[in-house]
């Protein structure tokens, strides 16, 4: 059974200078000169040493804050999504505010592309825990086959009537933080942390659309999704599953006629 693991850093530095003097009184005043030039010297030798450890501390903390930090832990955040879009900026922001949060003691690395695997590959690496990756950005559609079952409602046509209706939904603390939680409770190895927002999807085809019988029998790409396939079939099209960087093929090879995503998505890789 895996379980999570918690870092705690605990930096504790104590810097104690103390000095303590004690002497006995002599009757003589030849001896309590001589005393009294001795401790006056003492003092004075007492003084410096401490300034001069005072001077050394405030180097050595100015050095540490100079010198950049080398992170103690590394985590992988796979995208499928290449460079320059929407979520993969989202994914490079996420990584500068862990990096500062943590005063680079915890760095985040982007692999956009789906360079260390489609959303299966990806999805089955986090509930293994095989190491490929630690973080990655899935779309809640895509999470039927494993388990989920808050969190799929997300996926469903029409829930809510505006964006601002459904982030109320999801900024709110108890709420929000509840379909997060999910992957826990369902022992999938998997915990949320943060919503993201790429618009509604949207349904393009090489040929206009204009009313449902348009769309009757037309092979329109889906994520492999059995809530999108369902989805698809519900509107009288035929869906066709299929790894998103596989479409601009189908399409020119005629397999598909169409696909279904967010707008962001089309638009930052054309391909109709």
């Amino acid at each position: 059974m895996k379980k999570p693991l918690a870092f705690l850093f605990i930096t504790a530095m104590i810097l104690c200078l103390n000095g303590c003097g004690s002497g006995i009184a002599v009757k003589e005043s030849s001896k309590a000169s001589a005393e009294t030039k001795a401790e006056e010297a003492e003092a004075a030798q007492a003084t410096a040493k401490a300034a001069t450890a005072t001077t050394s501390t405030a180097a050595t903390k100015a050095a540490v804050r100079a010198t950049p930090s080398v992170p103690e832990l590394v985590l992988k955040y796979g995208e499928v999504n290449p460079e320059g879009n929407i979520d993969t900026k989202v994914a490079e922001k996420f990584a500068e505010y862990v990096y500062e949060l943590s005063d680079g003691r915890i760095k985040v690395d982007i692999f956009p592309g789906a360079v260390l695997g489609d959303e299966k590959t990806s999805l089955n690496s986090l509930k293994t825990g095989n190491g490929l990756l630690d973080l990655y950005r899935i779309n809640t559609n895509v999470l039927t086959g494993y388990g989920f079952k808050k969190l799929n409602l997300f996926g469903l046509p029409y829930i809510f009537k505006s964006r601002e209706g459904m982030w109320k939904v999801l900024d709110n603390k108890e709420l929000g933080r509840a379909f997060l939680n999910e992957g826990q409770e369902i022992g999938a190895n998997m915990v949320g942390l943060f919503y993201t927002d790429e618009g509604a999807r949207n349904i393009f085809t090489t040929e206009p659309i204009k009313n449902l019988a348009d769309l009757k029998n037309k092979r329109i790409r889906v994520p492999e999704s059995v809530l999108m396939m369902d989805t698809i079939s519900a509107l009288g099209a035929q869906p066709i599953p299929m790894r998103y960087e596989d479409l601009y093929n189908a399409l020119v090879n005629g397999d598909v006629e169409g696909a279904e995503n967010p707008i962001p998505g089309v638009s930052f890789q054309p391909i109709l």
